[in-house]
């Protein structure tokens, strides 16, 4: 996930249930689930933090997929959430990463840089970006790099939560909830999120 002058890589949204393809249609309850837990290594203020929590929840609850939050207990997935990505596997732009393991499948674990997101709202303004909220950005990156812990390899798309390159016109759409996962990456989520979770 990179910023540069202009395109926002690897950006990310809400995925609401207003997008209409939720793929789930059974009491929630019974919805697969999966164990999140952060590792709050950049001293994201605690409020901000929180409602990224509750916005990732709400995305991944439109698709059919419960997102629970843990303190203890073993996550499924866990996202450190750094100042900045370590210079060997990241370049200066890169706002989140998700490492695979030799075989190519998930690591479990994603870093979001969010000493860059600190950068993007001081420097907004200047590069014509709409109004930002930290908590909003924050939601989206966690969002996408969950997804790539969720999708297969190369899973990146030209718009919505998987788009490998942010643009003003996507922080416009950020702040209006409207953009989303594709309707086969719903699928795929929800199939991985299954074969992860008891309830299923």
């Amino acid at each position: 996930m990179r910023i540069g002058p202009y395109p926002f890589v690897c950006g990310l949204a809400f995925s609401l249930a207003l997008s209409g393809r939720a793929l789930f249609t059974g009491p929630f309850e019974s919805a697969p689930t999966i164990r999140l837990k952060t590792y709050n290594h950049a001293r994201v203020p605690g409020r901000t933090l929180e409602q990224a929590q509750r916005a990732v929840t709400f995305i991944f609850k439109g698709i059919g997929v419960k997102a629970e939050w843990v303190t203890d207990g073993e996550p499924q997935f866990r996202i450190l959430i750094v100042d900045k990505l370590d210079a060997a596997i990241s370049s200066d732009d890169m706002f989140g990463y998700a490492p695979r393991d030799r075989d190519g499948t998930s690591s479990g674990m994603a870093y979001v840089a969010y000493g860059h997101v600190r950068e993007l709202m001081g420097n907004s303004k200047r590069e014509g970006y709409p109004p930002l909220d930290a908590a909003d950005i924050l939601t989206y990156l966690m969002a996408h790099e969950i997804g790539h812990l969720l999708l297969p390899a190369g899973s990146h798309t030209t718009t919505g939560i998987m788009h490998a390159r942010w643009k003003v016109a996507d922080f416009k759409l950020m702040g209006k909830s409207f953009m989303s996962f594709t309707p086969e990456q719903e699928r795929l989520i929800k199939i991985q999120a299954c074969r992860l979770s008891p309830k299923c």
